[in-house]
């Protein structure tokens, strides 16, 4: 998208710009960070080898709601069954009668504590919650997994998960995924920024 570019300009969540330049790149070498606990996203990487998944092992009881999400398999329409669920359809899964199954994932949310507004990525890394909801615990986990992949150090990207404050909530209302997609640029924005200081 920008390999051809004369000028490149990058624009934070907080609207503040910075020129900027592309210091490498590679179209063969181009990745896919998906939510593996999610069987419609996981379709997406079925059968590319450059996929990376992420997901969140069980943590409470399984999710009962009304709807039956996820009921049929993405890839052949057969039933789906669930080890485990989170919520709608996301948790742990695989078809009755073809080979889709979730993926092996390469980062994982290994404990989550809503209450206390605390998780832990791979055994190793706690972060403070801002929004104790399991979505939010979703949103740091990919941003966590993208800048990883990305080769940027775990404890800049922790220090950067923990510092952050959310200033405005907008939860509740109707701007809600905004909201949400707005803590998420302003998240990446702050690691890069760090990672950029280095």
């Amino acid at each position: 998208v920008i390999e051809n570019s004369k000028s490149i300009e990058v624009t934070l969540a907080n609207n503040d710009t910075y020129k900027a330049s592309l210091v490498g790149g590679d179209p063969t070498n181009d990745i896919a960070v998906l939510n593996g606990d999610d069987p419609l996203i996981t379709m997406l990487g079925d059968g590319h080898k450059d996929t990376v998944y992420y997901d969140l092992d069980k943590y409470k009881e399984d999710y009962i709601g009304v709807y039956n999400d996820g009921a049929y398999c993405p890839k052949c329409k057969s039933k789906m069954i669930y080890n485990y669920r989170h919520y709608g359809s996301t948790g742990n899964y695989q078809c009755t009668k073809c080979d889709f199954k979730h993926p092996d994932s390469k980062y994982h949310i290994t404990n989550v504590d809503l209450i206390n507004g605390l998780l832990t990525i791979d055994n190793d890394y706690e972060i403070k919650l801002g929004l104790k909801s399991i979505y939010n615990a979703y949103n740091i986990l990919a941003t966590y997994a993208l800048t990883r992949e990305l080769n940027i150090k775990p404890e800049i990207i922790i220090e950067a998960l923990n510092s952050y404050v959310i200033k405005k909530s907008n939860a509740g209302t109707k701007d809600q995924s905004y909201f949400l997609y707005s803590i998420d640029r302003n998240l990446l924005d702050k690691i890069f920024l760090k990672y950029i200081a280095l």
